[in-house]
């Protein structure tokens, strides 16, 4: 039995055996069945180089969204405008976890303060803009209300950023 590779034109009939339900090139040996792949082969597909179409971790990429937000659309629309397909959370629906919180900061080497969205929110109303609020306090605000947040989050396998400005978007690509 062998596994169709996914950018195969031929269509996916799951399981067969036969050449006429995969292409050449595609096409694995009985040994390629029954060993290990080898080095530098990747994923279902058994060319050396791997398929497009199979996506490695280092393709996965995120955007923490807000749809009414301009740059949060722009920065999105360059995403799918580079032919990568994004996880599009829309944080204001999803809420934020303090852990999520902490994990995402510690990928930006950057503190609560720095992703603190004051225009719009709430933040000066709850003394969230005074020098001697704490992290975790501005946490569990970030938490309580996710508007506080700035947008857009970005993160991939190259790393994690607040794309604000939206050119800080080419380094994650």
């Amino acid at each position: 039995m062998s596994r169709a590779c996914f950018s195969s034109p031929v269509k996916r009939r799951g399981m067969v055996e036969g050449a006429q339900a995969r292409r050449a090139d595609h096409a694995p040996t009985r040994r390629a069945l029954t060993t290990a792949p080898a080095a530098g082969w990747k994923g279902a597909c058994l060319q050396p180089q791997g398929c497009a179409a199979m996506p490695t971790a280092k393709d996965a990429i995120t955007i923490f969204h807000n749809p009414s937000c301009g740059t949060s659309r722009n920065v999105l629309q360059a995403i799918r405008d580079s032919g990568r397909t994004p996880t599009v959370v829309e944080y204001l629906k999803a809420g934020w976890t303090k852990d999520q919180l902490k994990d995402l900061l510690s990928r930006m080497g950057a503190h609560p303060r720095d992703i603190l969205r004051v225009r719009g929110t709430p933040a000066e109303e709850l003394g969230l803009t005074a020098p001697g609020v704490s992290d975790e306090a501005l946490l569990d605000a970030m938490v309580e209300h996710p508007i506080l947040v700035e947008r857009p989050i970005v993160v991939s396998g190259k790393g994690a950023a607040l794309c604000r400005p939206a050119d800080k978007l080419g380094a994650l690509l």
